[in-house]
């Protein structure tokens, strides 16, 4: 069979990379390593698999969707009896956005869209869709944007803050939490999970450790969940320090699915647009430490940590590049530059830039790589040297910049671990000896 007549995925239960061929579009297949059945999407009728390509064509249709995929996750507990809550969910759909993008900018012909490949997605404790609308309402690509104001964050001074309350019990761990609503002008309320270590504590006698939501695909954000004892474990938590999770700006509502192109993708611009005024979460992070500083006595304002997988990694690395008041961060598997995994499609398809506002400009200022020079604190980084989501090489050349520039890194090299759980169970319990 010829080569142009092949396409990628990625199998939703292993993970691997499969070639199929291109007659197995709208059946159901199976992955040969693992046995996971799929169906695989059919593509529009105003699309070809054969159609031909432009003389001066390079990349391919494989290129345009051998994408990493995203997880969102969190540590394992270090008990070898406890699990993490598996979830199933579809990575961003390329396929759409591209067509859509250009379809909204400029009167051109859908490119081909045959496929969306499918990404397990490892559900932490911390991560939630957002609650399911009815009805969502769905801005048009020409609609203007609603962007909320960057100035709607309260300070650590603020009486806006809700007080703590009666904690509530977390199984019998001897943990306790509290779950907050911070108001914000204009803005919908910052959710927060805080869990707090068991006994009395004196006042800053507390690290604080917070985390966000990860699994997204950096162009919009998440919400946190309820916390249920049977199913999460907290690592950071159990060894005696205060965790708190936090809301990332623009979750997408998880009534729309991605494969419906024409309601999914107006909501994502709107998530999007709303992801990028919160400075693709840092803003929110800032606020869960003015949080932390005004209502929590026990926590120690010089022992202000953030850790993150995946995407929360990325979200740690740019906190801790624009917010001083980080003495540490741990980084597990980060996307340290968005370039390359964006920057094919927009070359591609620049209309892409057009339907995502500000979309170059957000590559730039969403990349930790770009603030190598403002990072001073400490930084625990691990990667897997067989990671299919995101390359090794990456996060390699990220810490070279970084020791170069004078950054204080400690890298944990793997060497098989992959992108997540063995990498979390691997590289969790180093993270909590580097604290210490």
């Amino acid at each position: 069979m010829p080569e142009s007549k092949k396409l990628q995925i990625r199998c939703s239960g292993c993970q691997a990379l499969l070639k199929v061929s291109s007659e197995a579009l709208g059946k159901i297949i199976a992955c040969p390593k693992c046995g996971k059945k799929m169906q695989l999407a059919k593509p529009s009728p105003a699309s070809s698999l054969n159609e031909p390509k432009p003389a001066n064509h390079v990349s391919t249709q494989d290129d345009l969707f051998d994408l990493p995929a995203a997880s969102y996750s969190m540590p394992m507990s270090t008990s070898p009896s406890k699990k993490v809550t598996e979830a199933k969910a579809s990575s961003t759909p390329w396929g759409w956005i591209i067509a859509i993008a250009a379809a909204g900018a400029v009167a051109l012909v859908l490119i081909p869209v045959g496929f969306f490949f499918l990404s397990p997605i490892v559900q932490g404790p911390n991560v939630i869709d957002s609650t399911p609308e009815k009805s969502p309402n769905i801005p048009s690509a020409s609609e203007p944007l609603v962007v909320p104001p960057k100035a709607n964050l309260p300070s650590s001074t603020s009486r806006d803050f809700p007080k703590l309350g009666e904690p509530k019990p977390f199984g019998d761990t001897g943990i306790v939490w509290h779950r907050f609503e911070l108001p914000r002008q204009g803005n919908k309320s910052l959710k927060l999970n805080v869990f707090i270590p068991k006994g009395t504590h004196a006042d800053k006698s507390l690290p604080v450790v917070f985390e966000a939501p990860a699994g997204t695909p950096l162009l919009h954000g998440a919400s946190i969940e309820i916390p249920q004892p049977d199913s999460e474990f907290l690592p950071f938590t159990e060894a005696g320090m205060i965790t708190i999770s936090f809301d990332i700006d623009g979750p997408m509502p998880p009534n729309v699915s991605p494969t419906n192109g024409p309601t999914y993708m107006p909501l994502l611009r709107q998530a999007y647009s709303n992801f990028v005024a919160a400075d693709a979460g840092v803003e929110n992070g800032k606020l869960a430490i003015d949080f932390a500083l005004a209502r929590l006595p026990m926590a120690d304002p010089k022992r202000l940590i953030i850790w993150g997988h995946s995407s929360a990694a990325t979200l740690s690395l740019l906190l801790a590049s624009k917010d001083p008041r980080i003495s540490r961060c741990i980084a597990l598997a980060p996307i340290t530059d968005l370039k390359p995994r964006f920057g094919d499609i927009l070359v591609q398809e620049p209309a892409m830039a057009k339907f995502l506002p500000n979309l170059n400009n957000y590559i730039v200022s969403g990349s930790p790589i770009t603030y190598i020079s403002k990072l001073r604190c400490p930084v625990f980084i691990a990667h897997a040297k067989n990671d299919d989501n995101e390359p090794f090489k990456g996060t390699k050349d990220y810490v070279d910049a970084l020791r170069k520039a004078g950054g204080k890194v400690d890298f944990l090299e793997l060497e098989r671990e992959g992108h997540y759980e063995p990498l979390l169970k691997a590289a969790v319990p180093k993270a909590l000896e580097w604290l210490n």
